[in-house]
């Protein structure tokens, strides 16, 4: 039953929803924010800036400055845009 739960996605929805660990109920939540474009060591990153975590299994929710209190769930994080978006050949060509 947990398992169905919390594979159900966040219940709130922005530009991005990347899973993470409740730190309440350690089950399957999701942290939700906004994204840019960024670099790590010359290679384009997604740059996710969390502003709410959710869990479907024990109904946390936080947002904002609350989530400086919970361990890493404000810290941005990088995502690798090869694994979300493949670029048509305008983009290629910088068009």
């Amino acid at each position: 039953m947990l398992a169905a739960i919390t594979s159900q996605g966040p219940r709130v929805t922005m530009e991005q929803e990347v899973e993470k660990p409740c730190p309440a109920c350690r089950s399957t939540g999701w942290v939700v924010g906004d994204t840019s474009w960024g670099e790590v060591n010359e290679h384009p990153v997604w740059v996710v800036t969390p502003h709410i975590f959710t869990c479907s299994a024990c109904d946390l929710e936080v947002e904002g400055e609350q989530l400086l209190h919970l361990g890493d769930l404000a810290e941005e994080f990088h995502l690798d845009p090869a694994d979300y978006w493949e670029p048509d050949e305008d983009w290629h060509r910088g068009s």
